[in-house]
């Protein structure tokens, strides 16, 4: 874990594989989460999920949850009683 409290940290999901979708070639982001460390008065350190967004191509086929999932688990690993 980055210990600066002005960092950002940005999750981006893979690239799809050529031909994989309508929307989507091998040079193609599919999505991206940006999130980053804050301090609550009231809960401590947190993690704040500023933007999570799918391109349009490419949603309904889990990657928004994945994208989910992956902050979480980073915010669990780093931040004790994340959840």
């Amino acid at each position: 874990m980055n210990h600066n409290p002005f960092s950002v940290h940005i999750g981006a999901c893979g690239v799809s594989k050529a031909g994989a979708g309508d929307d989507c070639d091998a040079n193609t982001l599919l999505g991206y989460a940006l999130y980053f460390y804050t301090y609550s008065t009231w809960k401590g350190k947190a993690l704040y999920l500023e933007d999570l967004y799918v391109t349009p191509g490419c949603r309904g086929q889990g990657l928004g949850s994945a994208l989910f999932n992956r902050v979480a688990k980073v915010g669990i690993v780093n931040i004790p009683g994340f959840l």
